[in-house]
């Protein structure tokens, strides 16, 4: 059985762990999982729009909606589970954050607008 095949506890194993990209840098938590029409996972979803539904109520309702009025492209972006290295602590990628479309959004902006305008916060850049 290969790596790619195994079997997962997806809310225990998969769901909530920290992801980080090629360089060791992090990309956020995995929020949810996406699943093809058997089950098997294809990617996974990172963000306050992709935690929003688990969260529920008017929590996750308010998440929900400043996710998608905050994002310039897809408010939960998808990375495949192809890009997955190792599962375990941390889920790693093969490849670094700034190649992944749309995936640590929000942290790119603050890093940019907000952080990277601070006096020492000129590494703070995804």
């Amino acid at each position: 059985m290969t790596p790619a095949h195994r079997t997962m506890a997806m809310r225990h194993d998969v769901l909530d762990r920290q992801v980080v990209d090629s360089e060791g840098r992090p990309v956020g938590r995995v929020d949810d999982v996406e699943l093809d029409e058997d089950g098997a996972a294809v990617a996974l979803r990172v963000g306050m729009a992709a935690l929003a539904p688990r969260l529920g109520g008017w929590v996750g309702q308010l998440l929900g909606g400043l996710a998608h009025r905050l994002a310039e492209g897809e408010p939960s972006p998808a990375v495949p589970v192809e890009r997955v290295t190792k599962w375990s602590p941390l889920v790693h990628l093969d490849v670094p954050v700034r190649e992944l479309d749309g995936v640590a959004g929000l942290e790119g902006w603050l890093g940019t607008r907000v952080v990277g305008r601070l006096p020492g916060g000129g590494d703070a850049r995804v």
